[in-house]
């Protein structure tokens, strides 16, 4: 199973492996998305792709995700007016809000206006309903040959399809959220035909299009509050960005980490710091190889000097000293033998014992 930063809706027990694609900006998601696999109690693995700039990115996103008092004070302002409320009214009034509509009528980033509204909700201005954090999803489900096929045959599409690859970054590989208003605006088109071609296409099988059950809609809980009085819980605000930051540093710590049980790691981040390596995460996995190697090294170091010394002096083809070795660790060995000088070789070519080395 992959995961992205739409997370999982997948909960079953026979799940092996679970590849993060997106890194997840905090340990709380990873742990529970990562914890879908080996539900049966049979091996699975848990895999984090990532980059160095993704992390730099998630790091320069957190004041888009938790905003300013400014910020804030702007999209609340933008939202009134969008929803045509006179100051010292509105109280528990319901309005339908088309997101994609409000940012492009305000000239904002969808994304920045989508963390404002949910600033305002936490701030207990607004409330949102339930399609307004569940907005329609689209993946292509056919391939691209199969895509140039069927516009050859179907033209009227055409529009729609490459307006769907230019709008939505990576839509053919996963699903994407998409705002239908908000293309109906770039292609200049009704959203009701937007829509309609949508479920065409879905019927077609050319796409996997799932429609936002209702329409968003947003309510006030307070009287439009007049420009000079808006007042937030700046202090809160705050508060939620530095803690995101902080879960985010962690996750990118986990990410980082080189030598320490990465189970370990997680424990003492839930408030266990009793718990025991786990033996199975790449960096036990890493140690013990390591442990392993050490251990093997030093065997065929010895085995080797005591077949020198037995020599009583005299030289040997260097293959006639692998007595069962393995490559790669008897090339380590003499490399290492030479570079301490223990060993050298003459002018034929054969090995000879230079001094005693220590065992």
């Amino acid at each position: 199973v992959c995961t992205n930063a739409f997370g999982m809706g997948i909960d079953k027990p026979d799940v092996k492996t679970i590849v993060h694609f997106d890194v997840p900006d905090c340990l709380e998601n990873y742990y529970q998305e990562a914890g879908r696999a080996g539900r049966n109690g049979e091996k699975a693995y848990a895999v984090l792709l990532f980059e160095e700039a993704e992390l730099n990115a998630a790091l320069m996103q957190i004041p888009i995700k938790f905003p300013d008092a400014g910020a804030v004070k702007q999209i609340y302002t933008h939202l009134m007016n969008y929803l045509q409320v006179p100051a010292g009214s509105g109280e528990m009034q319901t309005f339908d809000l088309d997101l994609s509509i409000f940012a492009q009528r305000f000239n904002l980033n969808i994304i920045s206006a989508m963390y404002g509204l949910e600033a305002l909700a936490l701030g207990g201005l607004i409330t949102l309903d339930d399609a307004y954090f569940k907005p329609s999803t689209l993946t292509f489900s056919c391939t691209k040959d199969d895509l140039r096929a069927f516009e050859e045959t179907h033209p009227q599409f055409v529009y729609l399809l490459k307006g769907l690859l230019r709008t939505y970054e990576g839509i053919f590989d996963y699903a994407c959220t998409i705002y239908e208003g908000l293309l109906a605006n770039f292609l200049k088109t009704p959203v009701n035909d937007i829509r309609q071609n949508l479920f065409q296409l879905h019927a077609y099988k050319i796409i996997e299009y799932k429609p936002a059950t209702d329409k968003p809609q947003v309510q006030l809980l307070l009287n439009r509050m007049y420009h000079d009085d808006f007042k937030i819980d700046q202090d809160s605000i705050s508060k939620r960005r530095e803690r995101a930051k902080e879960r985010l540093e962690e996750m990118h710590h986990y990410i980082h980490l080189s030598s320490e049980c990465r189970s370990r790691f997680i424990g003492g981040y839930f408030g266990d710091g009793e718990m025991l390596n786990c033996g199975v995460c790449d960096n036990c996995l890493r140690r013990k190889k390591s442990s392993f190697l050490k251990k093997d090294m030093q065997k065929y170091r010895n085995q080797i000097i005591t077949l020198l010394e037995k020599l009583d002096g005299k030289s040997i083809q260097l293959e006639n000293l692998r007595n069962g070795i393995p490559d790669e660790p008897f090339m380590q060995v003499i490399d290492y033998l030479t570079e301490e000088e223990i060993i050298g070789y003459n002018k034929d070519g054969e090995v000879e014992v230079k001094k005693k080395g220590p065992r």
